[in-house]
């Protein structure tokens, strides 16, 4: 299976859980379709990142007060857009989701800037003006 392509995309909640890591940090995934394939959201919810888990929670369509509502599949067929970037960890590159947007959202024309540049694979040759250094034989003015 190709590696899912970086972007922001529209994309379908199949389904979803709650989960923990062997050093016991909770975590919420998501399992996203879109048009390029299957992807999963791992939401590793700690005292740093409970603010953006919880928005990007929202922004899925969960309206409840606890992540125990979310023990069943209670946003699958909900949309959203996600940004999709390629991390490598390990030495190895996968596609990870970064963000969860609500469903319709547009993002900043500088976003899209970023993507752009992130799909440039070769840049023009650098050139500097270079400078004739001053022997004080110059005038100022």
């Amino acid at each position: 299976m190709a590696m899912h392509p970086e972007g922001i995309f529209d994309a379908e909640i199949i389904e979803h859980g709650l989960g923990e890591s062997s050093g016991g940090t909770p975590e919420v995934w998501v399992r996203f379709a879109t048009s390029e394939g299957l992807i999963v959201a791992d939401l590793w919810i700690t005292e740093k990142t409970s603010a953006k888990v919880a928005r990007q929670l929202r922004n899925c369509g969960f309206s409840g007060k606890a992540t125990s509502e979310l023990e069943s599949n209670i946003l699958a067929g909900n949309m959203a857009k996600i940004r999709v970037k390629h991390e490598e960890y390990k030495g190895k590159v996968t596609p990870k989701i970064t963000d969860i947007y609500p469903f319709g959202y547009q993002p900043p024309k500088s976003s899209m800037l970023d993507d752009a540049f992130g799909k440039i694979t070769d840049a023009a040759p650098v050139h500097r003006k270079t400078e004739t250094p001053n022997t004080g034989d110059e005038v100022p003015f």
